[in-house]
């Protein structure tokens, strides 16, 4: 801590006052995005007002269960065309599973030292 040159004590006392202000605007800023942070995971958590009639305690069969049987007659299932080519995402089991040694090769190739 010994300068080639004295820095005087005022010019000291200039450099340290920038340093502080610095470091003050950063935790300023450091703070502001707390609380930013802060409301929205507050928002995110607050409970919404909802009124709901006293017995809306649970709700109907109908609306969470879905029925036995559909009414397939309403669909169009002719239009599809089953029974053309293969699409060009899909492949066979033996192109995307790994045989052999290739999973001796792969664990070989990611932990190398």
């Amino acid at each position: 801590m010994n300068p080639e040159v004295p820095i005087a004590l005022r010019m000291s006392g200039y450099l340290l006052f920038g340093v502080v202000r610095i470091y003050s605007k950063k935790v300023e800023y450091l703070q502001h995005d707390c609380n930013v942070l802060r409301i929205d995971i507050s928002k995110a958590y607050a409970n919404a007002d909802i009124n709901l009639p006293e017995d809306a305690n649970q709700a109907k069969y109908e609306s969470i269960t879905l029925p036995d049987n559909f009414a397939l007659d309403l669909m169009s299932i002719d239009d599809h065309d089953l029974t053309g080519s293969p699409d060009s995402h899909l492949r066979r089991n033996e192109d995307i599973s790994f045989t052999g040694n290739s999973c001796r090769i792969y664990y070989d190739f990611c932990w190398r030292g």
